[in-house]
């Protein structure tokens, strides 16, 4: 039995938008899959930054790398199961935050760096206590 035209111009309008709905299904989830590809080359990217980084541990401190924030990895120097000498941040290919531990708290000059590696804040910490702030003037 042959259906009434209504009837066909319904089930073509439907599977035009079933059709419309899959493509766009289709180009969310190849998105999303290209997306993370780019974010895990980026975050491969910093990894193997900051392990060509320079960095220093104290006498019997060991070196550590970990994922740090949401795309960066920190790297850092372990004695006595805490944090204790050179500590630095990266984020895209490049340092965002540098500082130092003494026994597991923060100690001395901490320095936050911009894309290009300008410093856009430091902060004194004197055992774990901040007892300054500046940010660099945008005044020459």
């Amino acid at each position: 039995m042959v259906g009434t035209p209504q009837v066909s111009k319904i089930r073509i309008l439907s599977m035009s938008v079933a059709l419309l709905m899959l493509a766009a299904a289709t180009y969310i989830v190849f998105s999303f899959q290209t997306g993370v590809s780019r974010m895990r080359g980026e975050m491969e990217s910093t990894r193997i930054a900051i392990l060509k980084s320079e960095h220093e541990c104290p006498k019997g401190a060991v070196e550590s790398v970990e994922r740090w924030g949401q795309w960066g990895y920190s790297r850092f120097c372990l004695k006595d199961g805490k944090e204790n000498g050179k500590w630095v941040g990266w984020e895209k290919q490049h340092k965002v935050i540098e500082g130092n531990y003494r026994q597991g708290k923060k100690h001395g000059l901490w320095t936050w760096f911009d894309d290009e590696g300008r410093v856009t804040r430091t902060i004194q910490y004197v055992d774990g206590v901040d007892i300054g702030e500046t940010t660099p003037s945008s005044k020459k």
